[in-house]
């Protein structure tokens, strides 16, 4: 058992995940050096949010959060967040658990020019951080961009930042300037969430860019937020099943310390509850049940299959009004995501 555990435990360079430089700027104005005059004409995206459960180990998750922003065809912003690992008791902080986000923001004005552009992240669990690893790199007069150093920025240079923020709300932040008033901008580089707390523990982290622009009329501040949600634990009981609602829902199963999650979901008479779990990733050959409200097996999906995206489905008629309830299993030596998928149709 320890073998397959220890298989589990990467070695990351300290190079790439290490050195964070503590700025005591807590007291700095989140407006600052932002404000501007005349104030500008505020435009919200919707938010994009994007969630998974809380893994029991160090594994690559690999996906892209993306928000955008056009303008009358003449201004378009991107923000991507690529959610890139899932660290489990890193010693770069202490032995809490990480998780490694790349941000990628870029932006093209072809009337007018950026003016700055403003990245926070925020959340309201005490105890948890965001660092920007190795931030000085960015105020370097003799800046070399990737990937000779952790960061890319065109047309930008940095003027403020707040980093590993312990208490409730905002956790750290970085601001840009545009330079030479640019029609075009980006910036990409890493950011490291920090969850210092324990598997039953649920993190919601909102992060947001501020992009203002001139358009040759006016100033525009375009805001694009980003809403990451780690689940704690499914439950691996009936008592401690997650009541989810319709449609897709972000799992994980290890065979040795999560082999199995509980959902629960309402459901009336006479409605047909359709369920699908299918692996991501990885191959895993996974087993589908679903509970009546008093808890009698009504339904299974127990094919053997360890292929990558192969699912398991099935589709039932509720004779009871109340929760029923999912039960997803691990039957193979693995580890690794899953998609749940849920349809509830009928009167």
């Amino acid at each position: 058992m320890e073998k397959q555990k220890s298989r589990r435990k990467w070695i990351i360079s300290a190079a790439a995940i290490a050195i964070i430089v503590p700025v005591s700027l807590v007291t700095l104005s989140l407006n600052g050096f932002f404000s501007q005059s005349p104030t500008p004409e505020t435009v919200t995206a919707e938010t994009v949010t994007w969630e998974i459960e809380r893994p029991f180990s160090t594994i690559p998750l690999k996906e892209l959060v993306r928000n955008t922003y056009t303008a009358n065809e003449e201004t378009s912003v991107t923000l991507d967040l690529f959610v890139d690992h899932y660290l489990e008791d890193f010693n770069d902080y202490g032995g809490s658990d990480v998780i490694n986000i790349i941000v990628n923001v870029s932006a093209s004005v072809s009337k007018g020019f950026v003016k700055s552009v403003y990245m926070v992240f925020e959340e309201n669990h005490t105890g948890s951080q965001v660092a920007w690893p190795e931030l000085h790199a960015l105020y370097d007069k003799d800046y070399i961009p990737f990937p000779q150093g952790l960061y890319i920025r065109h047309n930008l240079y940095p003027k403020d930042h707040l980093n590993m923020v312990s208490t409730s709300g905002v956790k750290a932040f970085l601001g840009l300037s545009g330079v030479n008033q640019p029609k075009t901008v980006l910036f990409w580089g890493p950011a490291h969430w920090v969850l210092r707390s324990s598997h039953n523990q649920t993190h919601t982290l909102d992060f947001r860019v501020e992009l203002t622009y001139y358009n040759n009329t006016h100033h525009v501040k375009a805001v694009l937020p980003i809403e990451i949600v780690v689940w704690a634990d499914a439950g691996n009981s009936f008592e401690t099943a997650r009541a989810i609602a319709v449609g897709d829902h972000r799992g994980f199963v290890d065979i040795l310390d999560d082999p199995e999650d509980y959902y629960k979901i309402w459901v009336e008479d006479g409605q047909t509850i359709q369920v699908r779990v299918s692996s991501l990733l990885e191959p895993l050959d996974l087993d589908l049940y679903l509970y009546s409200p008093g808890l009698k097996l009504m339904a299974n999906a127990t094919e053997e299959e360890i292929e990558l995206g192969t699912s398991e489905e099935i589709s039932h008629i509720a004779d009871d009004s109340g929760c029923w309830y999912i039960r997803v299993v691990n039957s193979y030596a693995s580890y690794g995501w899953y998609q749940l998928s849920v349809k509830i149709n009928g009167e």
